[in-house]
């Protein structure tokens, strides 16, 4: 079937429309990445600046994939930075947060003397992955890219159809995600892991699209997300926990920290069923 005509200045007013947008929303996720790397690179020693470093890395990220077509400037080589630095400083969060965090829950249950498997590659320290030289130049592209005039927002009729477009990018998110949410607890540990990436994705898109709906319904919407995200969330940190473990020293100890952190995924399973199923019947809010 033949596409509609669209004049040559309608499309030039959609370009422009997209284009603020997806500057706008890149401009956002800089800031929350910088106002992290600029404490870490001046040494400051504080791992509670790690997640948030690593949440802006996978909202500027999630921009990237799902938006970069609103711009023909982007330049490929900052979502590798941006995914090496994410990589690197999740196996330091593991090595350093995580894992401890876990003995520490495991020795509350009697099970002492827990080996787990030392990271692999090395842990790098946060102030060697933000003065990385790829990161460094990934972010000053970034930082020239959101400090160029931005495009005009187009006008009412091109901000109709840049809702549109985001509607139907949720939408696919939303699509490819509610089959596996539905049945969580019978996926393999890959494909769980493969649904909360796609999780974080969608939500974090849905947070970008805030500014063109109402703001109230993504707010519920986004809420319901969140709270699934959460319970991934620490059945993910138990799957790292039990693979640690599992190439870590044998022993007596590690066969009952083994069962112990079997038996706190099976008791993830249900929680995870139901803040998954609860955000999929939640009502989309870009649909009328």
């Amino acid at each position: 079937m033949p596409q509609p005509f669209t004049p040559a200045g309608a499309r030039s007013r959609n370009a422009a429309a997209s284009g603020r947008f997806f500057t706008e929303v890149m401009d956002r996720c800089l800031q929350q990445v910088l106002a992290n790397t600029r404490d870490i690179d001046a040494g400051t020693k504080d791992e509670e600046l790690v997640h948030p470093l690593r949440v802006g890395l996978r909202r500027l990220r999630t921009a990237l994939r799902e938006l970069s077509d609103f711009s023909p400037d982007i330049d490929p080589e900052w979502e590798v930075a941006f995914r090496g630095a994410f990589r690197a400083l999740g196996i330091h969060r593991d090595a350093v947060t995580m894992l401890p965090a876990l003995r520490k829950e495991m020795r509350r249950e009697g099970i002492r003397a827990v080996k787990f498997r030392k990271p692999s590659p090395a842990s790098r320290t946060p102030e060697a992955v933000v003065r990385d030289p790829q990161f460094q130049h990934a972010l000053q592209g970034v930082m020239a890219f959101c400090r160029a005039v931005p495009p005009t927002a187009g006008g009412k009729g091109a901000r109709r159809r840049l809702k549109k477009d985001i509607a139907a990018r949720l939408a696919r998110l939303h699509d490819d995600v509610k089959p596996d949410a539905m049945h969580f607890d019978k996926l393999s540990p890959s494909r769980q892991h493969r649904l909360r990436k796609r999780v974080k994705r969608m939500r974090y898109l849905a947070e970008f699209a805030a500014p063109l709906f109402d703001a109230r319904r993504v707010d519920r919407y986004v809420k319901r997300w969140r709270a699934a995200q959460n319970e991934l969330g620490d059945n993910h940190d138990y799957r790292v926990g039990l693979d640690s473990l599992r190439k870590g020293a044998p022993g007596i100890e590690s066969t009952c920290a083994t069962r112990w952190i079997l038996a706190r995924i099976r008791n993830c399973a249900p929680r995870c069923n139901a803040a998954l199923r609860k955000a999929v019947k939640r009502p989309c809010f870009w649909e009328d």
